[in-house]
């Protein structure tokens, strides 16, 4: 799921907007890149359209950084923030088998439905 830009670590990111900057970076667990991108500017929760509607906290998930997912979420994160597809950071997480990530750890909530890949669980009461 990981684009193809994950695998090379020496792209040159120095001429991205700064929210940009944070998403790539988070999937490299970059700190360094993802505090300056902040310090720059950086929406925590910027909106890569390009990509699924996806965030620098859904990147992070994808690659099972979770260094970096405490990062963004210690820098307000939402974890409830969605991609085109309806999919926040817990569901690609549960979807690619990273049972490592739990927000709950670090007193996020998590407010939305619980999904299976087809649809609302089927014991979920409405």
């Amino acid at each position: 799921m990981s684009p193809d830009w994950v695998e090379d670590e020496e792209e040159d990111l120095s001429g991205l907007h700064p929210g940009a900057l944070l998403y790539r970076s988070a999937a490299l667990q970059n700190f360094p890149v993802m505090a300056d991108a902040l310090a720059h500017g950086a929406d925590v929760n910027w909106v890569n359209m390009a990509e699924e509607s996806s965030t620098p906290l859904i990147q992070a998930v994808s690659v099972n950084a979770l260094a970096a997912c405490e990062f963004l979420l210690q820098n307000s994160a939402n974890v409830n923030q969605a991609d085109s597809n309806g999919r926040g950071p817990l569901h690609h997480a549960t979807i690619l088998g990273h049972t490592g990530y739990d927000p709950h750890a670090h007193r996020h909530t998590y407010d939305g439905p619980m999904l299976l890949h087809d649809g609302p669980h089927k014991d979920q009461t409405t």
